[in-house]
């Protein structure tokens, strides 16, 4: 036997787990064997050796994950393996490790207490003593216990608001870090600012700690009692004090045990971490009170993330026990086989539980629940049942806009794809294979413990080195793709956006009303924002903000307009829908009229729309209707029509060379006065008008015309605006010898 028992022992750490010198120690398991000793008690009191080891830390814990907690105990990743499956039952100060994880509504400053008092340690003379050797089950024999304690104390502060603040963690860190330099409530306490005190008043403690009668929740003030107390918790000579850590030796005639390789378990704690954290959001998203309403609106939402969080919890459930299995048979197997360990992390990879899943589910339904708040809070009307719809709509004479969930009452398939994996994963039980292997072991580095005193040269191991890079450890095996929900949260996020820009901005005069509603619609997965008019649906996809080029007046006329449509090599339209109204004439706000409609099947490129008034002024726009949904309108160009033109023309030869010419005033609803017509005549067949001119406003005119050619003839109306009215219909001049008065009217 070597005196330099130091070079193969191991250090783990006690975790509130009762143990002693001599006692045996099976590393497969993780597990101490307190009833079993190497040698007789009378041995090990003999071989006993207690050196003094006054050293007191405190400090403040950063982070709050898995491995963070891991970090602060010092827990090797053998340990940690056992810790995460479920193998090693915590206790004392070690059950910060269960502490729930931090909330996105919370602050969290978390304050880390450890004092030694000594070490016991068996001299290395045992070693030559006769031992049982009918103990074949334990691989290590404790040499070495280091005595002291702990105590985790676990500061929150719940947000009111409901938003995380890292300006209040940062109070609430100064806070708790001026506790670290004494142990005297009373100097911490007016070492703080007015501010600090009042803010101390919300913040609530946890605390864990080796001293089991002061552990549990309390106030800032309570805390600050216990922790001056502590010292005094361990009695005068440090006789109270728990172990901390122990080094264990191995037992030759067994070997050395498998450690498991650190880069799987450290993916197995952030697995596990992950599921706490989306179990922790779907409970904040139920219980966080700016979300009360919603919640109780619609009782669907509260349901499927209270179903999700059972998953999450059962499915958390199976996969420690899956590690579990995984890590007893690599500790138990001859030679180093990680294949159950990498298949389960694979499984994993490739389940509906994978993180990025569950991550992008949960962010569906946040920004589901966040577009019902916002618009709450702008006193938008939001529909809490079909009933109510229906009600608004039948009352509704506008036009209505209605911003619409589509997925937050439907069947999720998600939801339905993770229950059918949680099943097959209870039915389909994976086959053990016998895996043993070699367990490399690691030290904790203990700065408070000196190495002489070990009498021997101590390795030390970061948890966190020699890290294998991934890619070797996975292997060459084709991976299938999880099954992930669809990203519906830009999507929520752009339709909100646009959907209270246009409410905000709604002032133009024209009667809009805005609500919001839930309506499943598979064909618009995530939000859609939906068009009403007068009650009726216009479309189910109204793409806000999405506007068609400007369109061309082609013609204007007394009675109608022509229009052309851009063509566009981006979108492939169904038809057009052309709205117009008209506005009070000289008057530029716009009249309380609804807008009229004209549909057109594309691909035709124009639009007549009928039915005008002469001289009045109409606002046009159109919209692109396409299989997607039906596009924003377009600018709204206003187009003025033609003045009426003259009536009942008569044309009268009145001998070989003169002809007259009558009509009548054109009707004219504003009150606008002729100022003189214009008469445009020219030989048939031939281009160009000539043209002249009445004195006044008589609707008459002598023309001299030949006396064997065949004439045209029009009129207009010119008015003191300097406004020409359409011409009049064109009238044959008839030939000198036949008709001597003709009537085209």
């Amino acid at each position: 036997m070597t005196e330099d028992w130091t070079a193969d022992s191991v250090v783990v750490a006690a975790l509130g787990r009762p143990l002693d010198l001599g006692m045996l120690y099976d590393c497969r398991s993780d597990s101490f064997c307190s009833d079993v000793s190497l040698w007789d008690n009378s041995t090990i009191a003999f071989m006993r050796q207690s050196l003094p080891r006054p050293l007191t830390e405190v400090k403040c814990i950063e982070g709050d994950s898995l491995q963070d907690r891991f970090r602060a105990l010092d827990v090797t990743t053998p340990l940690r393996a056992s810790v995460l499956s479920g193998l090693v039952e915590v206790g004392g100060a070690a059950g910060y490790l269960k502490h729930p994880v931090q909330s996105t509504l919370q602050d969290r400053v978390t304050l880390h207490y450890r004092t030694t008092t000594r070490l016991d340690m068996l001299s290395h003379s045992v070693l030559q003593e006769e031992t049982d050797r009918t103990q074949q089950k334990a691989t290590h024999v404790v040499m070495a216990v280091l005595y002291g304690a702990q105590a985790f104390f676990i500061f929150d502060y719940k947000h009111i608001s409901g938003q995380h603040s890292g300006a209040g963690e940062a109070d609430m860190h100064s806070v708790v870090k001026k506790m670290m330099p004494t142990f005297s409530a009373g100097q911490i306490f007016s070492s703080l600012s007015d501010t600090e005190k009042l803010n101390s008043l919300l913040y609530r403690c946890n605390l864990y700690s080796d001293v089991d009668y002061v552990n549990g929740s309390m106030t800032y003030d309570r805390a600050l009692q216990v922790y001056e107390t502590l010292p005094k918790h361990l009695g005068q000579q440090g006789e109270k004090a728990v172990p901390l850590y122990a080094w264990l030796y191995p037992v030759k005639n067994l070997g050395l045990s498998v450690e498991t390789t650190r880069l799987f378990f450290t993916k197995a704690e952030g697995v596990l971490d992950h599921l706490r954290q989306a179990t922790m959001r779907c409970q904040e998203m139920r219980t966080d009170f700016t979300n009360g309403c919603v919640m109780k609106w619609f009782p669907d939402l509260t349901y499927k993330l209270s179903r999700l969080s059972e998953l999450l919890q059962k499915y958390q459930s199976e996969f420690k026990r899956k590690l579990s299995m995984a890590v007893k048979t690599m500790r138990e197997s001859e030679g180093v086989d990680e294949n159950r360990l990498r298949d389960i992390l694979q499984n994993h990879d490739q389940s509906p539980f994978c993180p990025q899943s569950i991550q992008l589910w949960l962010n569906n339904k946040a920004a589901e629940v966040k577009a019902l708040n916002d618009c709450k809070t702008r006193n938008i009307p939001i529909m809490i049942s079909q009933e109510e719809l229906d009600g608004v709509l039948r009352s509704s004479k506008d036009r209505l806009l209605c911003f619409t969930l589509t997925s937050l009452e439907d069947e999720d398939p998600f939801l339905s794809t993770m229950k059918q994996h949680k099943h097959s994963l209870q039915e389909n039980t994976v086959n053990q294979t016998d895996l043993t292997g070699q367990q490399e072991t690691h030290s904790v580095p203990m700065d408070t413990v000196n190495q002489s005193d070990l009498t021997g040269q101590q390795e030390t191991h970061s948890v966190q080195e020699n890290i294998m890079n991934q890619s070797d450890l996975t292997g060459q095996q084709e991976t299938k793709r999880p099954f992930k929900p669809p990203d519906l949260t830009q999507k929520i996020q752009s339709d909100l956006c646009l959907f209270t820009k246009s409410y905000e901005d709604s002032g133009d005069g024209e009667s809009i009303k805005f609500i919001a509603a839930v309506i499943p619609d598979i064909s618009v997965p995530g939000s859609s924002i939906r068009l009403y008019q007068q009650g009726s649906l216009i479309t189910t996809n109204f793409q806000l903000g999405l506007e068609p080029d400007p369109f061309q007046v082609a013609e204007t006329k007394q009675s109608c307009v022509l229009l052309k449509f851009p063509q566009s090599t981006i979108r492939r339209p169904e038809r057009y829908r052309v709205e117009y109204r008209v506005m009070t004439t000289g008057v530029s706000k716009v009249s309380k009229r609804p807008w009229n409609v004209v549909d057109t099947l594309a691909p035709a490129e124009t639009c007549l729309v009928p039915r005008l008034k002469p001289f009045a002024l109409y606002q046009i726009r159109y919209s692109v209707i396409e299989h997607s949904g039906m596009s924003d309108f377009s600018k709204v160009i206003e187009v003025m029509t033609l003045r009426s033109p003259p009536e009942q023309l008569f044309v009268n030869r009145l001998d070989k060379e003169t002809v007259k010419v009558t009509w009548l005033q054109p009707e004219c609803d504003d009150g606008a006065s002729v100022l003189h017509y214009k008469v445009d005549y020219k030989e048939s067949g031939l281009e160009g008008w000539s043209t002249m001119v009445t004195e006044g406003p008589e609707c008459q005119c002598i023309i001299t015309l030949n006396l064997s050619t065949c004439y045209r003839v029009r009129v207009s109306a010119v008015y003191g605006e300097g406004d020409t009215s359409e011409p009049s219909r064109e009238t044959d001049v008839p030939v000198y010898g036949e008709l001597h008065q003709v009537n085209l009217t």
